[in-house]
C-alpha cells in the first residue's frame, strides 16, 4: 500500500494542489473576501461564503454526520457487530499464527536434518582392521607375555589380542573406554554382555584418514569351562570375541562403536547389538 502511494505521489499532490487551488483559494478570494469600511457588503460575504463548501469537503461533511447519526441511534447493534468481527479477526489470527508454528517448525526440523547430515559428514568412522586372536597361557598370571595365536586347542586360560582400530573418517576420534565380551553358543543372544572394561589413556587419539589405534591391554585373562573347551576343540562352537569403543568426535560428542567375530569354529548370524554404531 505505501508502495503504491508512493509511485503516485506526484499525481496525489496534484490533485491536492488542484483542490485547494480551486475549492479553497479562489472560492475565498470570489465570494469571502471584504474590504474594510464596507460592512454590507462584509455581512453578504460571510452568508454566501463558498470555500470549503465544494464537493470533496461537503461529502466529507454530509459523510461525517451521517455516522455520527448512525452511531448514535443504533449504538447497541454496533457494538454486537463490533464484538463479533473482534472475535472474528480474533480466530483468524489464531489460524494464521498455527499455521505459521507448523511452517516454522517444518523449517526447523529441515534445518536441523541438514545441520546433522552435515556434520555426519565430518564424523569419524571407525572400523578393525584384522581379526583379533587368542594366545594360550597357563594362568593368569601369564598375561601379557608373549606367544604365539593358537589355531584349536584352546586351554583354561588365553589372551585376546590384536584388536586394532582404524579410523577412515575425515576427523579425528578420542577413545574413552574399551570393553571386551565372549561367549561360546552355536548363536549369539540378543544383546552382549561385556565382562571387562579397560580405560583408555587420556592422550589417546586415533588420527583422521586411516590413522589407526591398538585396544589397550586387558586386565585380565579370558578364562573358559572345561564344557565350553570342549564345545570349541569338537567344532560343536566357535567362541565369540565381541568388544566395544567409546569415543567422542571433534564436538566432544559420544560414540560407540561395536564389533564381533566368529573365531576357531563356525557359528550363526551376528546379531545387530554386536555390531552397531552410534
Amino acid at each position: 500500500m505505501l508502495k503504491l502511494l508512493w509511485r503516485y505521489k506526484w499525481n496525489i499532490l496534484a490533485a491536492l494542489g488542484v483542490w485547494l487551488a480551486f475549492e479553497c483559494w479562489i472560492s475565498w478570494a470570489a465570494t469571502c473576501a471584504t474590504t474594510d469600511g464596507q460592512y454590507e457588503y462584509y455581512k453578504a460575504a460571510k452568508e454566501y461564503c463558498s470555500a470549503f463548501k465544494g464537493p470533496l469537503i461537503s461529502t466529507s461533511r454530509f459523510i461525517a454526520i451521517w455516522f455520527g447519526y448512525v452511531l448514535d441511534e443504533h449504538s447497541e447493534a454496533l457494538t454486537a457487530l463490533a464484538t463479533v468481527a473482534i472475535a472474528w479477526f480474533t480466530w483468524t489470527l489464531w489460524k494464521s499464527n498455527e499455521k505459521m508454528w507448523v511452517v516454522t517448525k517444518i523449517a526447523a526440523d529441515a534445518a536441523a536434518l541438514n545441520a546433522r547430515a552435515a556434520i555426519g559428514v565430518e564424523l569419524p568412522i571407525i572400523r578393525t582392521i584384522r581379526f583379533p586372536g587368542f594366545i594360550r597361557r597357563e594362568k593368569q598370571e601369564d598375561i601379557g607375555k608373549g606367544g604365539i595365536l593358537m589355531q584349536g586347542d584352546i586351554g583354561q586360560f588365553s589372551e585376546l589380542v590384536n584388536v586394532e582400530f582404524q579410523n577412515v573418517g575425515r576427523t579425528p576420534a578420542f577413545p574413552i573406554q574399551f570393553d571386551v565380551g565372549w561367549s561360546v553358543t552355536p548363536n549369539l543372544g540378543d544383546e552382549p554382555q561385556y565382562l571387562i572394561s579397560v580405560p583408555c589413556h587420556p592422550s589417546a587419539v586415533i588420527r583422521d584418514s586411516e590413522g589407526t589405534f591398538d585396544a589397550p591391554r586387558l586386565s585380565k585373562l579370558v578364562e573358559l569351562t572345561a564344557e565350553e573347551r570342549a564345545m570349541i576343540n569338537k567344532k560343536k562352537s566357535p567362541i565369540w570375541p565381541y568388544v566395544s569403543l567409546y569415543y567422542t568426535d571433534f564436538l566432544n560428542e559420544p560414540h560407540e562403536a561395536r564389533f564381533c567375530w566368529p573365531l576357531l569354529g563356525k557359528g550363526g548370524a551376528i546379531p545387530p547389538a554386536y555390531t552397531k554404531r552410534t
